[in-house]
């Protein structure tokens, strides 16, 4: 799979990675990579593939729409909620800064 834009980590982690450099200030990054990944120790472990929206992109807020709805009447209602949050966080960006708004890369 092409890799265009990298690995996608969280906080935790950044921690982990951390670390690990720390107790093996010798190893290679890419070596402490595939370590975490394959031990599933990443939130987003390597080769899952991730599809990351971002608020600047013009069409993002509609998938995030057409995803509220398709959930709407099987998902838990934490899922439901982190949805509504994201939609929320998207139009709030799109308000404040819509001079950035543009097609996707």
């Amino acid at each position: 799979m092409d890799n265009k834009y990298g690995q996608l980590f969280v906080y935790e982690d950044l921690h982990k990675i951390f670390n690990l450099y720390l107790a093996n200030p010798d190893a290679p990054l890419d070596e402490i990579l595939r370590y975490l990944s394959e031990s599933n120790n990443l939130k987003f472990p390597a080769p899952e593939p991730v599809f990351l929206l971002r608020a600047q992109d013009r069409r993002a807020l509609g998938a995030l729409y057409h995803y509220s709805r398709h959930q709407a009447s099987d998902a838990s209602e934490d899922h439901l909620t982190g949805i509504q949050n994201a939609v929320r966080a998207f139009e709030n960006f799109r308000g404040q800064y819509s001079q950035r708004i543009k097609d996707p890369d």
